[in-house]
């Protein structure tokens, strides 16, 4: 989560050359104005792709990534929202490893729905909340076996202000806003802002071992900024002899490795392309902007490709990294998350298709759909031990929130064991 939930280590804060205060606390924004512009075709993130989420007007820093991702999952036919914990889960002889993926017991328990804590510095009645939501896969055939997203869920960090106004002397008056329910919430931008936003693939998919979509987008007090997103893959690395290592890259795919993601010689292999190419047009073509963030651990590059999009960003010494957070970050979201779903919406196509054929196949075909099966879900298992051990949110959630409340997020929600 915060800092890249994979691999980051906290580094000090750093000031802030977008809005430099010497007081106690940074004045809000009002982010329904301040990130309004149209980022690229047909991709606004003012929130209007999609409906606001939570009470607060405008929201924070990442809210219009979420906004955008989870309008255009529920738009995809490839989920089914999953908000209260009132149901039980299933009961079922069958072992953990054979039930169903997309079961009741991924539902997401109420008290974990919604968290706020005191935001510290700032002006009375500030908080830092955190706004999970989640979902899994659907399918249009009578099971969900088939559905080729098994979980997908956002963890969502804001840092808000009430509603403020200016006297005829220019002080700001921090009180109610217009809205007649409560208080109008602002964005702080020189704080804490989190999205922590994963698509998790069904393990059970015969077809291939689709990689996991992670995407960590972070902003700290200082005005600082770090960025990580990939598809990020769980099975055995696949070494691309024919790439060779360039010691000169700036953004180091040698430092973390060449992996095919998708098999040579299947109609997948595609998607390596159009991978590559969105990589490229966002990081290769603009080391300026999007510079390479540094060395990834030897223990967490297994789960990096050479596609990742990782960078720090700031504001310091004349930096503007909230504006690039809010143009080209948001554009490489987009085009990042509009690919992997159009890779799980052709998947599910197939499987369904392979499925209705499943009678005529030779038993051959099944015992080798068996064995990686039971290989990408020891690569997810992997993964999510990684993540478990690894999170170095731990610590912000739990000055924020609690030891408990932290402990249960990470192990029983954000990245639950399957």
């Amino acid at each position: 989560m915060a800092e890249n939930a994979l691999f980051l280590k906290s580094t000090p804060s750093l000031s802030t050359s977008h809005r430099r205060h010497h007081n106690t606390y940074s004045p809000p924004i009002l982010c329904n104005s301040h990130l309004s512009a149209k980022i690229s075709d047909g991709k606004s993130n003012n929130g209007g792709d999609g409906k606001i989420l939570g009470k607060e007007e405008g929201g924070g820093i990442y809210r219009p990534f979420a906004n955008y991702a989870w309008s255009k999952l529920s738009a995809s036919g490839l989920m089914k929202e999953t908000m209260t914990d009132g149901v039980e889960p299933a009961t079922s002889t069958t072992s953990k490893s054979e039930q169903e993926p997309n079961d009741a017991s991924s539902n997401l328990p109420s008290n974990f729905q919604y968290n706020s804590s005191p935001a510290g510095g700032l002006i009375e009645g500030s908080v830092t909340s955190i706004q999970i939501k989640s979902c899994i896969g659907s399918s249009s055939s009578s099971s969900s076996r088939d559905a080729s997203l098994r979980l997908g869920r956002f963890a969502l960090l804001e840092t808000l202000s009430p509603h403020s106004t200016e006297d005829g002397d220019g002080v700001r008056d921090f009180g109610k806003g217009d809205d007649s329910d409560g208080v109008s919430m602002l964005c702080v931008p020189d704080a804490i802002h989190v999205l922590n936003l994963v698509l998790f693939p069904n393990h059970a998919n015969p077809l291939l071992a689709l990689p996991i979509l992670g995407i960590d987008l972070v902003t700290l007090p200082g005005g600082k900024h770090l960025v990580a997103m990939d598809f990020q893959p769980v099975s055995i690395p696949i070494v691309a002899k024919e790439v060779d290592d360039d010691k000169d890259n700036a953004h180091a795919s040698a430092s973390i490795g060449h992996t095919k993601l998708f098999p040579k010689g299947t109609k997948y292999a595609k998607y390596e392309d159009q991978i590559a190419a969105v990589y490229e047009r966002h990081v290769t073509n603009q080391p300026d902007i999007l510079p390479w963030g540094g060395d990834i651990p030897p223990k967490a590059q297994r789960f990096f490709s050479p596609y990742a999009l990782w960078t720090r960003l700031s504001d310091d010494d004349g930096g503007d990294g909230l504006s690039i957070v809010q143009k080209e970050v948001y554009d490489a979201f987009c085009d990042y998350f509009d690919l992997y779903l159009e890779i799980l919406t052709e998947v599910q196509e197939d499987w369904m298709i392979s499925e209705s054929r499943r009678n005529d196949e030779a038993d051959d075909a099944d015992i080798d759909a068996g064995k990686m099966k039971n290989t990408t879900l020891q690569g997810h298992r992997e993964y999510l031990t990684y993540r478990q051990k690894n999170d170095p949110a731990r610590p912000m959630l739990t000055r924020l929130y609690g030891k408990e409340w932290a402990e249960q997020a990470i192990s029983e929600v954000l990245f639950k064991m399957i």
